[in-house]
């Protein structure tokens, strides 16, 4: 039944995409002449409805592969996405495709895993049979149909983003835009193996009803993503000039507080912004998507439209920061009161304190010494990787983190082509710095 509900779902999770997509599509052009008053840009608003249908399809096959314990495929279409959406924007931008080229990059950045995923759940099921029946329906509405909503806001909501910051700014603006933001999605790359993970053990452990493991697990998640993504998230932030000078060079370096404020906005994962939706998903409450997913349109859309006036594309990029780090907190406070949850607030600014610490001597470092081209991204490694080795120091130090913590980091990521490798020798290393036999995870 379960491989029947999967591959009938699929077609209807298409029908639905596609329609929502044709519909975004046609309503595109009225948008962009009566609303916006920039009817030169409704094609690229239609161009970019294209986007909600692949979207939608990749989110779906994650889910399902999730539901067959396919971790490391879920985890590799993430890692396709992100790469994919990175390296194609930033190559068709560089060859002078400007706005067209972010566009292009961002919609085969989704095709292209929408198309694993699905190739990925055939393989999965033993059947592939469609079965159209009330109870398959009913199953698949109760539960999918707010997932389904939260994806269809997010992938509007950005779309009309860029619509709306078009029409405030150059097309080289836009452009830069779309760079950056897509340049910072690799923060969240580290992460993909822990939310993976952490959405099964929520379903394996919300099966048992047990709302102490349920919040331990939670806990110990949202611990391990920011270990993981703070430290990135704060180096990105203070290096970002010669990371936008060397990927893109002069032209988008005046550009480059855009990467700033995107990195600064995944500091949310304290509050749980990398591993809250795995949760709703794992206990069953997709209805939380949806509402995680309207408070953050309408706190983007609306701030984008009020800051594009004062702080131009900055403003859109400062809206799109807060809209993160206010929807994860406000889902956090609904968390608590309905988990009874507690994050360990000693242990998580013990963790943002290391990354800060670590982070001191890039501020003293004199970024025009940076090359250009492949030179300059060697010195980037390398900086990166004295950063890394420095948090890796001080936050055992500091307490921000204990061994099994550090086993369970290992863990997680040792099936990630060569950053498991590289996690694996740097929690040996910090291993060295811890000095308790026994401490309770948290």
């Amino acid at each position: 039944e379960a491989d029947s509900i999967a591959t009938t779902t699929l077609l209807y999770a298409a029908i639905l995409y596609a329609i929502i997509s044709l519909i975004s599509a046609v309503a595109a052009p009225a948008y962009a002449s009566y609303v916006l008053h920039q009817p030169g840009i409704s094609h690229l608003a239609q161009l970019a409805s294209v986007i909600i249908f692949f979207q939608g399809l990749m989110n779906y096959t994650t889910a399902v592969l999730n539901g067959y314990y396919k971790t490391k495929q879920v985890s590799a279409i993430m890692l396709i996405q992100s790469l994919a959406k990175t390296t194609l924007s930033v190559g068709l931008i560089i060859i002078g495709l400007r706005i067209y080229g972010a566009l292009i990059g961002t919609i085969i950045s989704f095709v292209i895993p929408a198309i694993s995923g699905t190739i990925w759940i055939f393989k999965a099921v033993q059947t592939r049979k469609f079965m159209f029946d009330a109870k398959i329906f009913k199953t698949i509405t109760s539960f999918g149909l707010p997932v389904y909503a939260a994806n269809i806001l997010n992938g509007i909501s950005r779309q009309i983003q860029l619509v709306i910051l078009a029409g405030f700014v150059s097309a080289a603006a836009v452009g830069a835009f779309t760079a950056t933001q897509n340049l910072a999605t690799l923060i969240s790359v580290v992460t993909y193996p822990i939310s993976t993970m952490a959405g099964v053990a929520f379903s394996e452990v919300s099966a048992h009803n047990n709302k102490v493991r349920i919040s331990s697990s939670y806990v110990s998640a949202t611990k391990i993503a920011t270990i993981l993504v703070v430290p990135i998230s704060i180096f990105i932030a203070l290096i970002a000039k010669p990371i936008v000078t060397i990927l893109y060079g002069a032209v988008y370096s005046k550009f480059y507080l855009l990467l700033s404020i995107f990195a600064l906005g995944y500091l949310s994962v304290g509050l749980g912004g990398q591993t809250q939706n795995p949760l709703f998903g794992g206990l069953n409450s997709t209805k939380l998507n949806t509402y995680s997913a309207a408070i953050s349109a309408v706190l983007l859309l609306s701030l984008s439209f009020g800051l594009a006036f004062k702080l131009s594309v900055f403003g859109v990029a400062l809206a799109t920061t807060i809209s993160a780090i206010t929807t994860a907190a406000v889902m956090h406070i609904l968390i608590v009161r309905r988990l009874g949850v507690k994050l360990s607030k000693a242990k998580l600014v013990a963790v943002y304190l290391a990354s800060t610490l670590s982070a001191v001597p890039l501020i003293l470092i004199p970024q025009k010494i940076f090359h250009h081209g492949l030179i300059g991204l060697i010195e980037l490694a390398s900086f990166l990787g004295v950063y890394v080795v420095i948090y890796s120091t001080v936050l055992p130090l500091v307490r921000g983190v204990n061994e099994d913590e550090l086993t369970l980091i290992s863990h997680s990521l040792k099936g990630v082509p060569i950053l498991g490798y590289i996690l694996s020798a740097l929690t040996r290393y910090s291993k060295l710095f811890i000095y308790e036999h026994k401490e309770k995870p948290s």
